[in-house]
């Protein structure tokens, strides 16, 4: 019989082998910060009904209120499943779901236990269940996934890799026993695109641990269950669950903008989860659509029964921040005063700091500045860089911070002619050389004028490529996508390829991963 006596038999084989996956998510802890925040799009999906895993119309309405953050009533919900169908299995994955959404979205230790806790009992029952259905070993990865995420926010990197990994061989086990069961693709498409990004000196961990697939396979195997989720009406429960992993993954992986703006059009044309407005300013703001992605959260319909999405309180401030207004600073001091978490709360401080600075207030940049040190998690590349900000003690050009910030919100030409008119003679340092060429370099690129961007980029390689500042390497990351875009394969492989010979500089992890995913676009992973 296969279940529970034969997991606990291999127990000590996966033990072993997790020791060298575990290597391999310390080395990755910074790209996992920016993955988590695809693992918890990634269980919402709830599940179909077959024998005693029932999906009823109200387990459907219990995982809809939990995707639109109204946590009181899918609460209420559960307690009337359970008293009407006792013995239905589909309700476990709700309430895991739920402890998992409140463990994640607010970090509180109370939540985080419960949820390492409960999820286990949870398991204990599903082992009970019906061996025979496709939920069975499904449900089962979910909730082990599910706990795997919120090991790694808390930074228990060698459980959460063992965890990851057993719920890596479920997935494989249950979609080899059943290739129909779409819902399969969805925990085999997000491993296969992580496993996909590890940079080409890691392959051999993730290889020991038994762990294989490419960014192009997950990106394929999700596509498939949005296909499927449209065009079959017994899958439409799929369908906004599925978008919002799939959008996710095309913006900050597969870079093409317009293609996910396509994908958000397929969204309910009535949402009202606070995820869904953050997937569609998500995509706007990696555009450099500044005024969309103002609009669009803005713009939201009041849901009084959701739970806050604090973080678009922080890309409401940021939006503000790219257009240099005053009162970018109010909104990102209500999120470090809402948010109960650790996530982007320094770079929110450090924002606030840039305020000061832009408007010529030495006193507010140094008193935020001097703020984010007393937080104490270090999570995201912003977070990280915000604290080798403060840690430096020196203050970024004020030139080239709106530079940045106008750049970063889709004001190119603006931002070329504040560098433009700036005197040679206000870049001093090594760094701020450097910079300005790299300013200059992206301007060009986002305004199209891709020869003399390219003609920028080499020189900020040239001039950085020994520095720990990561100019260099991004300069090579985008020169390969140029050619890319342009059907230059050989040269895009070169630039990318020079691109993850370049070390121990910033932003080394996510770079690296934006790197190896071009090769693997290309086949030349």
């Amino acid at each position: 019989m296969i279940g529970r006596k034969n997991r606990i038999e291999n127990k000590k084989k996966d033990f072993t082998k997790a020791e060298s996956f575990f290597c391999f998510a310390v080395r990755c802890h910074a790209f996992t910060g920016k993955i988590i925040a695809i693992f918890f799009l990634l269980m919402l999906i709830p599940f179909r009904s077959l024998c005693d895993f029932d999906l009823n119309q109200n387990i459907s309405t219990i995982q809809s209120e939990i995707f639109n953050l109204h946590f009181d009533i899918a609460k209420q919900l559960i307690q009337q499943e359970k008293k009407v169908h006792p013995k239905n299995a589909a309700v476990i994955a709700c309430e895991n779901n739920l402890d998992f959404m409140t463990a994640f979205l607010y970090e509180q230790d109370n939540d985080v236990n419960n949820l390492k806790e409960r999820s286990s009992q949870r398991l204990d029952l599903l082992e009970q269940e019906d061996e025979s259905s496709p939920y069975y070993l499904h449900m089962q990865g979910e909730i082990i996934f599910q706990r795997a995420v919120i090991k790694a926010l808390k930074s228990e990197m060698f459980s959460a890799a063992l965890d990851a990994r057993k719920a890596y061989k479920l997935f494989e086990e249950n979609h080899e026993k059943f290739p129909q069961f779409k819902p399969s693709l969805k925990g085999l498409g997000l491993l296969h695109i992580m496993i996909g990004s590890i940079p080409e000196n890691y392959k051999w961990i993730v290889s020991l641990a038994g762990l294989s697939g490419t960014i192009k396979q997950g990106m394929s195997e999700l596509a498939d269950l949005v296909n499927e989720s449209v065009k079959n009406k017994e899958q439409t429960y799929l369908k906004n669950e599925t978008l919002l992993i799939l959008i996710y993954i095309e913006v900050h992986y597969g870079k093409d903008i317009p293609y996910a703006l396509e994908l958000s059009k397929l969204y309910d044309a009535n949402y009202t989860s606070p995820l869904i407005t953050f997937s569609i300013a998500n995509i706007y703001a990696m555009a450099g659509k500044n005024d969309s992605v103002l609009e669009t959260i803005i713009s939201r319909k009041p849901d009084k029964d959701a739970y806050p999405l604090n973080y678009l309180d922080y890309m409401i401030g940021t939006a503000k921040l790219n257009k240099l207004d005053k009162d970018a600073s109010i909104h990102f001091l209500k999120f470090i005063n809402d948010y109960k978490g650790k996530r982007f709360v320094k770079s929110a401080y450090q924002k606030v700091a840039w305020m000061g600075l832009i408007y010529d207030d030495t006193v507010t940049y140094n008193n935020y500045i001097s703020k984010l040190k007393n937080v104490s998690n270090v999570f995201t590349d912003e977070d990280k860089q915000a604290q080798t900000e403060a840690e430096s003690g020196i203050k970024p050009n004020v030139h080239l911070l709106k530079a940045r910030l106008l750049f970063d919100g889709g004001y190119y030409l603006k931002s070329l002619q504040l560098l433009a008119g700036t005197p040679q003679s206000e870049f001093i340092s090594q760094k701020e050389k450097i910079e300005y060429i790299y300013r200059t370099a992206r301007n060009f690129d986002l305004l199209n004028q891709k020869d003399k961007a390219i003609t920028f980029y080499n020189s900020t390689i040239s001039l950085g490529e020994k520095t720990t500042y990561y100019f260099a390497a991004n300069s090579a990351l985008n020169i390969a996508q140029i050619y890319e875009m342009q059907k230059d394969k050989n040269n895009a492989i070169a630039y990318y390829k020079k691109c993850l010979s370049m070390r121990n500089h910033e932003y080394q992890n996510s770079i690296d991963q934006k790197a190896k995913a071009g090769l693997n676009r290309l086949g030349a992973d």
